[in-house]
C-alpha cells in the first residue's frame, strides 16, 4: 500500500498493445480520485470528439459496453477495443439509455473519468506496524487516507500492494489481461517475520504469491520498508537473496527507511534510523549492488535517497540509477533534480541580472 501516484496512463495502453491487436492507446483519458462506488462517472467531455458527437453529458456514467458489466477502465478499454460498441448510459436523472454506433479502431472517446476502478478501490484489511496513514495529521485531504491495496491501481499507477487479497480469480485477470509489471512490497521474505510486520497471516504467504503472480506472466518491481531490529541485518541480506533469485520477473528492488511522525498512535515499538545505522545499511547493500553490477550492469538493488541524507554521504551518480524505474518511490529523486538543474544551468550562462528564485518544501 502506497501513495497514490500518478503514473502516466501510456504505460497501461502501452502493454496493452503488445498483446492485442484491435486497441487504440488514446481512447481514454482518466483522473484518479478516491475510488467510491459508481464511480464510472464522466467529468469531462472533449471538443470535438466522439463523446461530445453522441451527446454524453457530464455526470452520465458507462454501465456496460457490449453487454459486459464494467468494474474498471481496463474493463471499459477492452470491451472499447471493438469497431462495433454498445453502451448502456445512466443519466445523472436516473435515466437509462443504450446507445449503439461504429468508431475506426483508431477513434478515441474523449472523455475523463472519475476514477479508474468503477467497483470501489479495494482497502488494505492488513495493520503493518509502519502504515503511514496511521501517521497522518488529522484534517488533510481524504485521499492521503485512503489505504488503498488494489492490483489494478498497482498496474495503472504504480501504487505498490501486499498481494494478501488477491484471489485466484484475480491472478486470473493478471494473465489474460496481462498486468505487468505490478509493484510489490514486500517488507521480508522470511514469512514469520513478514506476518510480524503486516500483522496478517496472509503475509507469510509471499512465496507462493509471487509464484502466482509470475505463473501468470507478470513482471514486478518490489520495495522493503526497513524496519531496524526487525527486517534488516541478516534478514535484509535473505530478503535481497531471495529477490535477486526471481529475476527476470523481479525488475529491482527498493529500501526505504521507516519514517514515523508524532501523530502515530500504533502502540508497536518502531525506531527510527540514525547516522550511523544508515551507514550500516549503505555498507551491506553496497556489497550486493557491487556484485550485481559486475554481473549484469544493472544495480537492481537501490536505496532511498534518505540513506544517504542520514548517513550524510554523497548520492550516486545518475547511472547508477539506471533510468530511475522507482523515481515516484523516492528512489534517485534527488539526483535527478541535480541533474536536471545541471542541464537546466547551462542555459543562464552568461546571465548578469538579477535573479529571484522560490523555493518550494513541503
Amino acid at each position: 500500500m502506497s501513495p497514490i501516484f500518478f503514473r502516466p496512463v501510456k504505460n497501461f495502453f502501452t502493454a496493452i498493445l503488445k498483446n492485442i491487436r484491435k486497441f487504440d492507446k488514446k481512447i481514454f483519458f482518466l483522473i484518479l480520485v478516491t475510488g467510491d462506488r459508481n464511480s464510472m462517472e464522466i467529468t469531462k467531455i472533449f471538443p470535438g470528439s466522439l463523446a461530445e458527437e453522441l451527446d454524453l453529458q457530464i455526470g452520465d456514467k458507462i454501465l456496460e459496453v457490449n453487454g459486459k458489466k464494467l468494474s474498471d477502465i481496463i474493463d471499459l478499454s477492452f470491451q472499447f477495443a471493438d469497431e462495433e460498441i454498445e453502451i448502456l448510459i445512466e443519466h445523472p436523472d436516473g435515466e437509462r439509455e443504450i446507445i449503439e454506433f461504429e468508431k475506426d479502431v483508431d477513434e478515441e472517446l474523449g472523455a475523463e473519468f472519475s476514477s479508474a476502478v468503477f467497483d470501489g478501490v479495494r482497502r488494505c484489511k492488513n495493520h503493518c506496524v509502519f502504515c503511514f496513514v496511521d501517521m497522518i495529521a488529522p484534517k488533510m485531504r481524504k485521499t492521503l487516507s485512503v489505504k488503498d491495496d488494489d492490483y489494478r491501481l498497482s498496474f495503472l499507477y504504480g501504487n505498490f500492494i501486499t498481494l494478501t487479497n488477491l484471489t485466484d480469480a484475480d491472478f486470473k485477470r493478471i494473465k489474460n489481461f496481462h498486468l505487468s509489471p505490478l509493484y510489490v512490497s514486500i517488507q521480508a521474505m522470511n514469512p514469520e517475520v513478514r506476518q510480524k510486520l503486516l500483522r496478517t497471516p496472509a503475509a507469510a504467504n509471499i512465496q507462493k504469491d509471487l509464484d502466482k503472480l509470475e505463473s501468470a506472466g507478470a513482471e514486478y518491481h518490489t520495495q522493503v520498508v526497513l524496519c531496524p531490529g526487525l527486517n534488516d541485518g541478516a534478514e535484509l541480506d535473505f530478503t535481497i537473496s531471495e529477490i535477486l533469485k526471481r529475476r527476470p520477473h523481479a525488475l529491482s528492488l527498493a529500501i526505504v527507511p521507516v519514517g514515523l511522525t508524532k501523530h502515530r498512535r500504533d502502540k508497536f515499538p518502531l525506531t527510527q534510523f540514525d547516522r550511523s545505522g544508515a551507514k550500516k545499511v549503505i555498507r551491506q547493500v553496497e556489497k550486493f549492488q557491487k556484485k550485481i553490477r559486475e554481473e549484469s550492469g544493472k544495480t537492481f538493488v537501490y536505496l532511498g535517497d534518505e540513506f544517504y541524507f542520514l548517513a550524510d554521504e554523497e548520492i550516486p551518480p545518475e547511472e547508477f540509477y539506471d533510468g530511475f524505474p522507482q523515481i515516484e518511490n523516492g528512489i534517485g529523486m534527488t539526483r535527478n533534480f541535480i541533474e536536471e538543474f545541471r542541464r537546466e544551468e547551462k542555459n543562464f550562462a552568461g546571465e548578469n541580472s538579477e535573479m529571484k528564485i522560490d523555493v518550494v518544501a513541503g
